[in-house]
């Protein structure tokens, strides 16, 4: 990532990665809750691919496996923290 385009912050990343969420399931951001299973929801693994895409261009990182292990906005949110580490 370039010194022109820096990461998010850790803030900011956790509200648009929740704006992302939502919109992929199609639901509004305010009804989605952090700890919803988003598999159970309808977010299908191409859409958590893209995410991730996303995430990477922000200058955030996780792997896949451990996003599909615990599909909620919570604890996609630390693998994307720990991974900043």
């Amino acid at each position: 990532m370039s010194a022109a385009n820096p990461p998010l912050s850790p803030q900011i990343f956790a509200d648009e990665l929740h704006t992302r969420v939502a919109t992929a399931i199609g639901i509004p951001a305010d009804t989605l809750e952090t700890d919803a299973d988003l598999t159970d929801l309808g977010l299908d693994s191409v859409r958590i691919i893209d995410i991730v895409e996303w995430a990477r261009r922000q200058g955030w990182d996780a792997e896949f496996a451990d996003l599909i292990e615990d599909p909620t906005l919570d604890a996609w949110v630390d693998a994307f923290e720990e991974s900043d580490e």
